[in-house]
Order: structure tokens, then C-alpha cells, then sequence
């Protein structure tokens, strides 16, 4: 058994924000010590493996610390919600043992009761550390977004007490609008709870010439009222449905909301110029907004306890296709996989997504340079493969899409998209439903623990988490409670 008090060496290096020490279980019955590291804004880009050898070296001096063998570096370390200043231990215990190859099929539970002390201030005297200890990279940060980036967090988003539970607009500068104006996101935080919505908005798309000049009236920025475009003007759709707090029956009532506008019109997914003569170019950058948010969001809510990316129309696309970089970014800080919650925005299966629609798709919002760089079965057979490969690269994910049989809204897209303006079949909508939630449950048995189900119903109305009290849509509150509750018997709804 490892001491468990350690000398506070570690923060005294410059590179070294934080520090804590774990046990993590070896599989032969001893805990082995492990020192968790948050780095210091100056470390940003060192060389991770000097970093880590130096600090070996610096625990070898100390007879304390001597037993350690193994430096992991953390995004940033979770904290204790109940203590500001206190690292949630378990939690960084759990993420710890996931990282190092010893443990990886030992179960988590002795991690979870060890006893965890932190490495606190630094000596009066400090180390003879010189300030420019190089550092590098280790299977410290998990699965990162995007095929292996590192987590790179950015700056918390602190809202005042007098502004929780209601929207506030945080501008970022590095996220663009089509018109190249800065953009930002909006936050309606509470202190109910340490849950989390992540939520993607829909308005128009945007990927050739004849959608672009169709919708050129929305390729605007935020304007001098954020919040209010970001509502499409109906501030109410705010407070509604999914961000109904004063709903009993709504599962995420007690949730933090962020909002991720969409003034790009490329379903959240581009990261490009569009230039379509005689428009003007516009800045289609959804996709690296999404990512710039999220350094933000996941630096906000380190120790989540639980965590939805939802949106709605040309949002639930860009939920689905930023699942995957939320999800590896949160499980790096220790979490389960997101839920996912797509409204009205499915990505269908050929036939019913053309080919020429597909290419068209690629081609307009350069897919193969933001989804194609980790899924590139989705541009090379087809959109709705994400839906498999986000099972397959996360684990115990549970997502689910929404959507009625005659969705004018969706329907009117896809008859864009596939130039079938001229045809006109009420059923051909709920064909292509039944068609993707058929191949999607045939191929439940190989992703499993992974669960994706659908919940589809009568009518023609557009959405459902935004268009009025969620049990206004008769059996969408038991489907959504059954799938945030891990229910074995949750079930696809076909109405």
C-alpha cells in the first residue's frame, strides 16, 4: 500500500496547474499510486513525455512520493460540486483506472473507495525546477474529439447568481457567423443540479447555389439582440417544452441549458467558405463553432452528473454529427457516454437520401474534412452510417430520433435535396422512417451495451422538444424517461 499523504512537490512545477494523487487498482490485489495533472496555461503545447519523466524524477527525491510510477495528465480535474475548491476523488479515481493498461479489466469499485489525497500548495522554498520543463503526451486525455486531439478546455462560463434560470448571451469571439460576424452561445444555468443539455438550433440550410440564395435572408449574424435571433424572434421558444422548468413531467427540468445558434445553415457540420457566384462567400464554419463552444461548456461542467446533446430540425443533424467529439470529450474527463436526442432532423438511408443528395451534401458543406476525418463510412456509403458508428466508438451511448410520419418541414428537404420537387407522397416520409429505424435496430445486438431507438408518430408537425409541454405528444415522456433511465425494456414507438 502506497502512503497516503504526499508532499505538495508537484504544484510547485511551472507547468503544473494542479495536482492530485489516486490509487488505481494493479489486478493483483495492491493499489498502485497514480498522480493526476492539470496543467498550467503555461504548459499549453509542451512535450507531454518530458514532462512526464521530469516529474518522475522529482518524486524519486521524496520519500513519499518515491512508490509513483505512473503521471497521467488530466484536462482539468474534476471538482468536488458540494466543495469549489475540493477534487472530486472517485471521479478521477474512475477515469484513472480506465487509463492505464494494467487495469483495464479490473472492475472500478476498489478505485472508488480508496482513500485520495491531493498534492496541495507548493513548498516555502519550492523545487530547483527550471521554468522551461518540457512536457508530452501519454494516454492521458482518453478518446480525444476528432481522432486524437488532445482536450483542450477553455475558460469556465461564470453567470452571476441574479441570472440563473434565465438566458444569458456568452459571446465568442473564435465562432463565426455565414457573414463572418462573431457568434457565441446561449446559457440558462440553474442550481438545481449538475445535469447538462447541450443543445443544437435548426433555421435553414445552406449547400449550393439554389439553398443559398433560398435562404440567403437567414446567412446573417446575431444581430444586436443574440438571444432573441437565436429564437427565431419568439423569445417564449426558450422557455417551452424541453426547457420547461416548471413542468413536472419534463425530464430535463432540472438540467443547465446551452444553446448553440445556427447562423451558418450547414447543419452545424461545415468548416469552410462557400462561394456560390453571384452570392458572396460565406463563412460555413458550424462544425469548428461546435468545438469552440465546447471548450468552453466542458470546462463549465467538469463534474456533470449527467450530460444531452439535443437539437432540433437542422440542429438534430448537428447533434448527431458533434456527438462524437462532445462525447469523447466527456468521457476523457471521466463521464458515460451523452444521451443523444434528435428532433425532427434524421439523416435518412438511401434511397430516400439520393445519391446526387448525398454528393451534393459533401460537396457544399466539405463533410470528408470534419465528420469524414473519424467516420469515413459516412462519406463513403452514406450519412446515416453515423448512427452505427457513434454506437460503435461510444460505448453505452443511448440516443434516440424523433419525428412525425408527415413532417412537412423534413419532407420539403428531402424533396429539395433529391430534386423531386414535382412528386408529391404523403407516405414517402414514413417509409424512410420505418426504413432507417429497421436497419438501426438490426444492428442493435452488435453495439450493445449501445441502445438508439425512435420514437415516431401521426401528424405533420415539425419537432417535438420545442413545439409545446412535452406531453403534449402522447408517449414521449415515458420513451424519454425510459431511455435517460438506462431501461432495458425501452422500446422504438411507432405509432
Amino acid at each position: 500500500m502506497f502512503p497516503l499523504m504526499c508532499e505538495p512537490i508537484f504544484d510547485a512545477h511551472p507547468h503544473v496547474g494542479r495536482s492530485a494523487l489516486v490509487g488505481v487498482p494493479s489486478g493483483a490485489g495492491t493499489m498502485l499510486p497514480v498522480v493526476c495533472i492539470e496543467l498550467a496555461p503555461a504548459a499549453r503545447g509542451v512535450d507531454r513525455d518530458a514532462l512526464r519523466d521530469e516529474l518522475l524524477a522529482l518524486a524519486a527525491k521524496h520519500p513519499v512520493t518515491a512508490p509513483i510510477r505512473h503521471v497521467l495528465f488530466h484536462a482539468r480535474l474534476p471538482v468536488d460540486p458540494r466543495h469549489n475548491s475540493k477534487i472530486e476523488r472517485p471521479a478521477l479515481a474512475r477515469w484513472a483506472s480506465t487509463k492505464l493498461p494494467f487495469s483495464a479489466k479490473v472492475g472500478l469499485a476498489a478505485a472508488l473507495l480508496v482513500t485520495l489525497v491531493a498534492c496541495a500548495a507548493p513548498p516555502a522554498g519550492g523545487d530547483d525546477l527550471g521554468p522551461d520543463g518540457h512536457t508530452a503526451d501519454t494516454p492521458d486525455a482518453g478518446p480525444a474529439p476528432d481522432a486524437g486531439a488532445s482536450v483542450d478546455l477553455g475558460d469556465p462560463i461564470l453567470v452571476p447568481p441574479e441570472q440563473l434560470e434565465q438566458w444569458v448571451w456568452i459571446p465568442i469571439p473564435e465562432m463565426r457567423c455565414a457573414d463572418d460576424t462573431p457568434a457565441g452561445i446561449g446559457v440558462n444555468f440553474t442550481d438545481q443540479s449538475r445535469e447538462l443539455v447541450i443543445w443544437f438550433q435548426g433555421n435553414g440550410v445552406c449547400y449550393d447555389l439554389k439553398t443559398c440564395t433560398l435562404f440567403r435572408d437567414l446567412l446573417v449574424g446575431m444581430g444586436d439582440d443574440p438571444l432573441t435571433h437565436l429564437w427565431w424572434g419568439a423569445p417564449d421558444v426558450g422557455r417551452v417544452g424541453i426547457f420547461d422548468r416548471n413542468d413536472p413531467q419534463n425530464p430535463f427540468r432540472h438540467a443547465s441549458f446551452v444553446a448553440l445558434p445556427h447562423c451558418t445553415l450547414d447543419g452545424h457540420t461545415a468548416d469552410k467558405a462557400s462561394t456560390y457566384p453571384p452570392l458572396p462567400t460565406y463563412q460555413q464554419r458550424g462544425y469548428r463553432n461546435a468545438t469552440e463552444a465546447l471548450r468552453r461548456i466542458a470546462a463549465s461542467f467538469t463534474d456533470a452528473s449527467r450530460v444531452t446533446v439535443a437539437g432540433f430540425s437542422a440542429g438534430a443533424i448537428g447533434a448527431t454529427a458533434n456527438y462524437h467529439k462532445i462525447a469523447s470529450t466527456f468521457e476523457a474527463l471521466g463521464h458515460p457516454p451523452p444521451f443523444l436526442v434528435a428532433d425532427a432532423g434524421p439523416l435518412l438511408r438511401a434511397p430516400y437520401l439520393s445519391a446526387t443528395a448525398s454528393r451534393d451534401l459533401r460537396a457544399g458543406w466539405g463533410l470528408e474534412d470534419t465528420i469524414g476525418a473519424w467516420c469515413t463510412e459516412c462519406v463513403e456509403h452514406g450519412e446515416s452510417h453515423i448512427y452505427r458508428a457513434l454506437a460503435e466508438r461510444h460505448p453505452g451511448m443511448r440516443a434516440s430520433i424523433l419525428s412525425t410520419y408527415g413532417d412537412t418541414v423534413t419532407f420539403s428537404l428531402y424533396r429539395l435535396l433529391n430534386y423531386d420537387l414535382a412528386i408529391w407522397d404523403g407516405d414517402w416520409l414514413r417509409r424512410g422512417l420505418v426504413d432507417l429505424d429497421d436497419a438501426v435496430m438490426a444492428f442493435q445486438p452488435d453495439v450493445a451495451p449501445s441502445a438508439q431507438r425512435s420514437f415516431l408518430y401521426p401528424g405533420d408537425r415539425h419537432g417535438a422538444l420545442v413545439a409545446g409541454p412535452l406531453s403534449s405528444t402522447p408517449g414521449l415522456v415515458p420513451f424519454l424517461q425510459a431511455q435517460l433511465a438506462g431501461d432495458a425494456a425501452w422500446q422504438s414507438v411507432r405509432n
